[in-house]
């Protein structure tokens, strides 16, 4: 689906190790607080859950057919009934803390992620 330096390349650290079981992959550095993930759903049933907290984030024109950012670190895009979602704390922000402050936009190298993966979908 995508590379360790694929996702070195987004997060900004070299990937030690990956594992990963039933759609759920695992990226992670030397240091074990620093991680990624990649989750891949196939059908409207697996992804419901990713689905209902689209109505709180912020909508990604030009991903697949449907994409959108949480800015606590979670992009989620699809194609029809095939979809990927990317998970990283530390690629958002948790909230404002400040009346104003702006959350933070996806990053451009995980949304060309997205389209990456999704292209490898089929």
């Amino acid at each position: 689906m995508v590379t360790k330096a694929e996702v070195s390349a987004v997060v900004g650290y070299d990937i030690a190790t990956t594992s990963g079981a039933g759609g759920v992959c695992a990226f992670q550095a030397a240091d074990p607080s620093k991680y990624f993930y990649v989750t891949t759903y196939s059908g409207v049933d697996s992804m419901a859950s990713m689905l209902q907290i689209e109505s709180g984030s912020t909508h990604l024109d030009g991903v697949g057919t449907d994409a959108f950012w949480v800015p606590s670190g979670v992009l989620f895009a699809r194609n029809g009934d095939h979809a990927v979602a990317f998970s990283d704390p530390e690629l958002g922000t948790l909230g404002a803390t400040t009346a104003g402050a702006t959350l933070a936009p996806a990053p451009d190298a995980l949304v060309q992620l997205a389209k990456t993966a999704l292209g490898r979908l089929g």
